[in-house]
């Protein structure tokens, strides 16, 4: 249930964002959203550079690079709990 919580927090906020980049968001909410998103698609990015192949030994060697960025660990840590 976190998991699915998590996802869907991460759907709404990355929707903010777009909409931050697009200066829809009134200041200085957009641009706290927006460094927030550069935040979070950092560590993504590092999330799945160090998981990535504990999530293709998982997955038969497909690591999703997409669903990592978008959700982070809602992605990948269902799939390392269900195969240990």
């Amino acid at each position: 249930m976190i998991i699915t919580l998590t996802k869907i927090v991460l759907v709404i906020f990355w929707v903010a964002w777009i909409l931050s980049l697009l200066s829809l968001l009134p200041q200085p909410y957009g641009q706290t959203v927006m460094w927030i998103g550069i935040a979070l698609l950092i560590i993504h990015l590092a999330e799945f550079l160090l998981l990535r192949s504990k999530l293709e030994e998982h997955r038969g060697g497909k690591a999703n690079f997409v669903g990592t960025m978008v959700f982070g660990f809602g992605y990948w840590l269902p799939y390392l709990k269900k195969k240990s």
